[in-house]
């Protein structure tokens, strides 16, 4: 059914076509849904006007989105004394430095294929109170810890630092802390 109307349709849409390609364009005849309005007077562009009546002042220059003049790097703000601005500015990486993650990484990795460390983990999934989930994080956090010290004792520092860190997160600092049910 639908293609038995496929035909007449094509021809209705190139008469339509068609009839709108042969009237004229709005510019040259008066507007025809609001009879009695003149017709549209073409724009001068030459004498561009305010509704007041003064001339639009024409830029001597076009406008430039670059400075006058760009400082020297030093004087920028922000600026490191040795060229360098503090947002970039890197701490220099050793290899002992390089060394010591990889390590960091071994013992991590090692510590999180413990079992007691791995159903610690399992348990923080399964607590129904915010202070609950935060003491199973921190019995986790413990023994991954130790667990990694155990592995590699020269990497304590960097394992006492990321301990903090972790733990520090775990600590309320917007609302007053919880105080545990017992």
């Amino acid at each position: 059914m639908r293609l038995l109307n496929f035909p007449a349709l094509c021809l209705a849409l190139l008469a339509a076509r068609a009839a709108c390609a042969a009237e004229p364009t709005p510019s040259d005849k008066p507007d025809a849904t609001f009879p009695g309005t003149p017709p549209k007077a073409p724009a001068k562009d030459t004498e561009k006007t305010f509704p007041l009546g003064d001339p639009l002042p024409l830029p001597s220059t076009p406008p430039s989105l670059l400075p006058d003049e760009i400082p020297p790097r030093a004087l920028r703000p922000g600026a490191m004394p040795g060229g360098k601005p503090a947002a970039t500015a890197k701490p220099k990486v050793t290899a002992e430095d390089i060394d010591l993650r990889i390590r960091y990484r071994k013992a991590r990795n090692i510590a999180e294929t413990n079992d007691k460390v791995r159903s610690a983990w399992e348990y923080t999934r399964y607590p129904k109170t915010d202070e609950e989930k935060r003491q199973a994080l921190r019995r986790y956090y413990d023994l991954l810890f130790a667990q990694m010290l155990a592995v590699d004792r020269g990497i304590a520092p960097l394992v006492e630092k990321s301990r903090k860190s972790e733990i520090a997160t775990l600590t309320q600092t917007r609302i007053a802390p919880t105080v545990p049910n017992e």
